[in-house]
């Protein structure tokens, strides 16, 4: 069942530094299983308390849905990406929601059966673990990371303080986000039209030029004071 995605498996932070035979001995002795999902469905449906998961295929986002059924992206999950994995340790929160984007298809971990393993210790269960707790703590540096974008007093200065930080993480002034228009202004806070409005300005300004999900910063030191500022 699992060999058709132990590329993806493997290529998962995960599994990082964790070899093909180790993978298949963990799998066996993890037992996950598989669900399915179609756009608009809310994957956390799916999962038992003490739960989390890696995507196979198609995308998911993390997002949290107030009373009147404002959506708040957290994040967005490709295949091999992790998710679920710090409401795993914790009483079942039902205000968060995993939306499945395109059709996706997950492996399910039990984080206890993780931690305890099969009574007998699995060759690469410590790495895995090592790499479960290194997930959870660059999970909460994203979560701070938003707030800081969040927090910023304008539109614009949000939107500078994201691309800096993309373009430091890709080591260039051109890079690519991983967001739509659409996803980004709600990950932002910020209304879509404002978005577009606020980048058409800054690109007439000589600041940046955009193409879709590509994005290349013609004014850096602005960029740098402002995102310091």
């Amino acid at each position: 069942m699992f060999m058709e995605y132990l590329p993806v498996i493997l290529a998962s932070p995960l599994f990082k530094d964790i070899s093909q035979q180790q993978a298949i001995r963990l799998l066996r002795c993890l037992a996950p299983r598989v669900i399915t999902g179609e756009k608009g469905e809310n994957v956390i449906d799916a999962f038992m308390e003490g739960e989390f998961g890696i995507l196979l295929e198609g995308k998911i986002y993390g997002e949290k849905v107030d009373f009147w059924g404002e959506r708040f992206i957290a994040g967005e999950i490709t295949p091999g990406g992790v998710f679920g994995e710090i409401l795993a340790g914790l009483p079942r929160q039902t205000t968060i929601n995993v939306r499945v984007e395109e059709p996706m298809k997950a492996l399910v971990f039990t984080l206890s059966r993780v931690i305890s393993g099969c009574g007998v210790r699995c060759e690469g269960h410590g790495r895995l673990m090592k790499n479960l707790f290194a997930l959870i703590g660059l999970q909460y540096f994203a979560l701070q990371e938003r707030i800081y974008y969040l927090t910023r007093k304008t539109l614009r200065s949000k939107i500078i303080a994201y691309l800096s930080d993309q373009a430091k993480k890709a080591g260039s002034m051109t890079f690519r986000i991983p967001h739509t228009r659409e996803t980004l202004a709600e990950y932002l806070g910020a209304d879509r039209s404002a978005l577009s409005r606020e980048l058409s300005a800054m690109k007439k300004e000589g600041l940046l030029d955009v193409y879709r999900g590509s994005f290349k910063l013609l004014a850096p030191k602005a960029f740098l004071e402002e995102s310091e500022s």
